[in-house]
């Protein structure tokens, strides 16, 4: 589904993202871990098509990410809404702009809200939701044009532990028929919810690692993650 190759992205003499090469497949939830500052936020932006790369290829379903972004969904750590909006007018502006009308629209809006859990949320503007909710909302925006591709740079920070188990919830029961890509710096999330965890370190891949394969090794995460980035 998603396969990046050797790649690698400058920003003048500073290299951020070196030589990364991994690949997902589809069903498939996959924890990007690393220090602030490691690389995990460039790769995930040179996926979505934000950032163009220096060196290296990515594809998604055999497209380079500018002629797949209907098939991408992304939630960055810095939530864009529109505050004064309600959620269903947010998420109905953010339809169209996916080019979705008539039945289809619909169709989408009842499925991300009642997936999303804001059907008591709808008509509340976002500038009264709890950080949660907006989270909610920035969650059912990504899906709305129900992408193959979902990727979210740290979907839970500054949650409180029931917001934190409620979006860890949504990720897993959306995660059937879709490849998650995302990003956190708590392990015990990475975890949780996770079949697979990618640790970037100074801008390079130091590790691939498949969570049922450690836990039958008996090797930790956290004791994992402190070697190689120390």
């Amino acid at each position: 589904m998603l396969q990046v190759n050797h790649l690698t992205k400058r920003f003048g003499d500073k290299v951020a993202v070196n030589d990364i090469s991994f690949s997902a497949k589809t069903g498939e939830i996959i924890g990007f871990l690393g220090p602030n500052g490691a690389g995990k936020t460039t790769t995930m932006r040179l996926i979505t098509g934000f950032l163009i790369p220096t060196k290296g290829k990515i594809t998604i379903n055999g497209l380079p990410p500018k002629k797949a972004r209907d098939l991408i969904g992304y939630l960055p750590e810095e939530n864009p809404l529109y505050s004064r909006f309600t959620a269903l007018e947010y998420l109905t502006f953010i339809a169209k702009m996916h080019y979705l009308s008539g039945a289809q629209l619909r169709q989408r809006l009842n499925y991300v809200i009642e997936n999303c859990g804001l059907q008591e949320m709808a008509y509340q503007t976002i500038e009264t939701l709890s950080r949660g909710y907006r989270q909610r909302v920035g969650l059912a925006a990504a899906l709305i044009h129900n992408p193959q591709l979902l990727i979210m740079d740290e979907p839970t920070t500054g949650l409180d532990p029931n917001q934190q188990k409620e979006i860890r919830k949504l990720i897993q029961q959306i995660a059937q028929k879709k490849t998650i890509i995302f990003s956190t710096h708590i392990l015990s999330e990475a975890e949780a919810i996770c079949q697979r965890v990618i640790i970037i370190h100074q801008g390079q891949l130091v590790a691939q690692e498949d969570l049922a394969q450690l836990r039958r090794k008996r090797v930790s995460l956290e004791k994992l993650f402190s070697r190689l980035t120390q």
